[in-house]
């Protein structure tokens, strides 16, 4: 079984980190199921039935069990891409702030490689 690493190799000022997490957010009042596939400091791609549109304001809900507690995440939606591998419409976002949960979650990815099947 070989192993890879989680870093994404890009030319963006914070390197994004794939991830595999379910997760929830508010769109007007609405709530969505989604799926986050790579995470950064600054924001992350989204994968869900419903893709906000772009300039969108959302709040994601991510649950960490490591952390035991729940990660809320202001962001604005600054691109959508049609479909994902999964299926679903997909979409970036811009988070409007960091907090050191968000730090600690990347952190605990990071040392966590992937298992390429």
């Amino acid at each position: 079984m070989a192993m890879q690493s989680r870093l994404i190799k890009d030319q963006r000022s914070v390197s994004r980190v794939a991830a595999n997490l379910e997760c929830q957010f508010a769109f007007e009042k609405i709530t969505y199921e989604a799926h986050i596939t790579n995470l950064s400091m600054n924001g992350a791609f989204l994968s869900s039935s419903f893709t906000p549109p772009k300039n969108g304001h959302i709040v994601i809900t991510l649950p960490v069990p490591h952390l035991k507690k729940v990660l809320i995440l202001e962001s604005k939606v600054v691109r959508t891409d049609g479909s994902s591998q999964h299926g679903f419409g997909a979409f970036a976002v811009r988070f409007s702030y960091s907090s050191l949960d968000l730090i600690e979650l990347i952190k605990n990815l990071i040392s966590q490689p992937l298992h390429k099947v």
